[in-house]
């Protein structure tokens, strides 16, 4: 009975080590780390275009936990500014509205990477090789704005963008909105415990507001931004990576 007993625990045993290593593997995979962005505002004072003609430098702050072998939940933190002007484009310069405005963001993110980047299985298994994939990700934030907009310098001959001026100067509108960040980036391990990336992304807003206007350019469309980043992570929670001591 006893021999019978011990048979089905090491069955046991043997059926769930495979998830154990698995969780054994995911536990503690915690990265930190920030990075240095160039954001492009996108919106009223631009053309309908893919790329803005005014980037502005910000600092983003994350922190990111892996919860698959290919898949990943970050935290993330963006503050910088977002600006834009008629004077980018000659066939608006008699409207010649101007805008800048802080922008501060917070934001969960999914990240799905193409090819499995798992630290623990480089370190314990074969010893450490460098590791890289693509990645793609999406999510939802909200978005900080309080848009300093210049109505005043306008020459415009057209009466609508005039009434929509006037509409636009005494417009309620909320400083914080629902934002959609989507994106592509590339990941590569400078060793065991640290890596870089770099990603390009859009976020699109659920307001036409984010710079301040909208009935004197185009109401029918939301505002954006788009976003490059360098960034550096660091990896927590394991022994000699914690505090920023290179394993060897």
């Amino acid at each position: 009975m006893k021999f019978f007993i011990t048979r089905k625990a090491i069955l046991v045993l043997f059926l769930i080590a495979p998830f154990l290593g698995a969780n054994a593997q995911l536990r503690e995979r915690w990265e930190a780390g920030g990075g240095l962005s160039m954001v492009g505002y996108l919106g009223d004072l631009n053309r309908e275009e893919l790329l803005s003609h005014e980037f502005n430098p910000a600092m983003e702050l994350f922190l990111r936990r892996a919860v698959g072998e290919h898949l990943n939940v970050k935290a993330n933190m963006l503050m910088g500014k977002i600006s834009g002007s008629d004077k980018n484009y000659q066939n608006r310069i008699s409207r010649n509205i101007s805008m800048s405005s802080p922008l501060v963001e917070g934001s969960l993110i999914v990240e799905w990477d193409m090819y499995d980047m798992n630290p623990d299985f480089y370190r314990y298994a074969h010893g450490y090789v460098n590791a890289y994939t693509p990645y793609f990700f999406g999510g939802i934030g909200v978005a900080y704005t309080s848009p300093d907009i210049d109505f005043s310098q306008t020459n415009t001959p057209y009466e609508y963008i005039r009434q929509g001026i006037r509409r636009d100067e005494s417009a309620i509108y909320s400083k914080y909105n629902i934002v959609f960040p989507v994106g592509v980036g590339f990941k590569y391990d400078l060793d065991a415990c640290s890596g870089l990336a770099i990603e390009a992304s859009f976020r699109i807003a659920m307001s036409d507001y984010l710079d301040g206007m909208s009935q004197a350019g185009n109401p029918r469309r939301s505002d954006a931004y788009q976003m490059v980043t360098l960034k550096y992570m660091h990896r927590l929670g394991r022994y000699r990576c914690f505090p920023f001591r290179p394993r060897r």
